[in-house]
């Protein structure tokens, strides 16, 4: 299923055209050489339904959360301004799932290399369940066109060293409360 992962609709739509338009003919050509059949056939099984498509990785059920960023030195920039293009799209969408993304969501950064990566870490202390906190596909739903957040992707990517999400629960609040 790895081959699947990260590609859109339409890519997986391609391939499975591709696919068909190399075997049909095939099968079609088959059927047309074969007799009819002298006797009543049941018709055949139907095929299993297509699986469901994954979950996605960035679509969180935890209430408070963070998310690290491993990213390369070099890669700061880009990151940043991938961020950048991320909080103006949820600063114009009207959805109100992106409305509450944006409105408890921030990011800090450590600013000292752990382990050769600039950590950014996304603060979420209520979490949007029903959107993806995934940066690119919040750019695609946004109307960004498909190329455009392609290039964002291609240029981030050889710099984004690791992703790691984790669940927080508030402990303690020094100022008095919990």
């Amino acid at each position: 299923m790895q081959f699947w992962t990260g590609r859109s609709s339409i890519g997986r739509r391609f391939v499975v055209a591709a696919a068909l338009s190399a075997v049909l003919p095939v099968a079609l050509d088959a059927q047309a050489q074969t007799p009819p059949p002298t006797q009543q056939t049941p018709p055949p099984a139907q095929a299993p339904a297509a699986p469901a498509p994954a979950a996605d990785p960035m679509k969180f059920a935890q209430p408070s959360l963070l998310i690290f960023f491993a990213i390369a030195p070099e890669g700061t920039a880009e990151f940043e301004a991938l961020l950048g293009k991320v909080k103006e799209a949820l600063a114009k969408s009207d959805k109100p799932e992106r409305k509450a993304q944006a409105a408890s969501w921030s990011v800090v950064k450590v600013n000292e290399p752990q382990n050769g990566a600039i950590q950014y870490i996304c603060v979420i202390p209520n979490v949007s369940k029903e959107a993806t906190y995934d940066p690119f596909k919040i750019l695609a739903d946004s109307g960004m066109p498909a190329a455009d957040v392609r290039v964002l992707y291609d240029k981030l990517s050889p710099h984004l060293k690791g992703v790691n999400p984790v669940s927080i629960t508030n402990v303690i609040n020094m100022s008095g409360g919990l």
